[in-house]
């Protein structure tokens, strides 16, 4: 278990998780880090709760990783995306904020057969979409075909 750190400036991510399981990520500020500030690696059934990730690289990425748990995180002014998600499925992101982020959310198959757009995304406040209504996510099922994924219940009010 990593709860409560405090980890910023690194040259890379500033926890990556490479082929990893049941590791829970708890109460973190993750930022300024050049990379992502939580990346996954063909990890499966690892819980990241109530963290703050600001000013990286990018917010959470998964790949290849399943069975995931995200929720109750913080993830805002990440430089290019709040959270990206490739080749990965089955994961649940839930009660997230995803605020000012260069993109909040993605996913793409990126040559796989493993379904990115089958994870389940619910309760999340998307500060690009402000309607009470299922949120589509763009992404790609192989560049260039593009696909969506759902949003289902977005908030529209942040948590803090």
């Amino acid at each position: 278990m990593v709860e409560r750190c405090i980890i910023y400036e690194n040259n890379w991510s500033a926890l990556l998780i490479d082929h990893s399981s049941y590791n829970i990520i708890f109460e973190c500020s993750i930022y300024s880090n050049r990379d992502y500030g939580i990346s996954l690696n063909k990890s499966e059934k690892n819980e990241i709760k109530y963290c703050k990730i600001s000013y990286n690289g990018g917010g959470i990425f998964l790949y290849k990783s399943f069975k995931n748990k995200i929720a109750k995180c913080f993830v805002t002014e990440n430089r290019f995306i709040g959270a990206y998600v490739v080749a990965s499925n089955m994961n649940i992101f839930y009660y997230n904020d995803f605020i000012e982020n260069e993109k909040e959310t993605y996913f793409n198959q990126q040559f796989s057969f493993i379904l990115s757009f089958i994870n389940i995304w619910i309760r999340n406040y998307c500060n690009d979409w402000h309607i009470p209504l299922v949120q589509p996510i763009f992404g790609y099922i192989i560049y260039p075909i593009p696909w969506i994924s759902l949003h289902f219940f977005p908030r529209i009010n942040a948590k803090s």
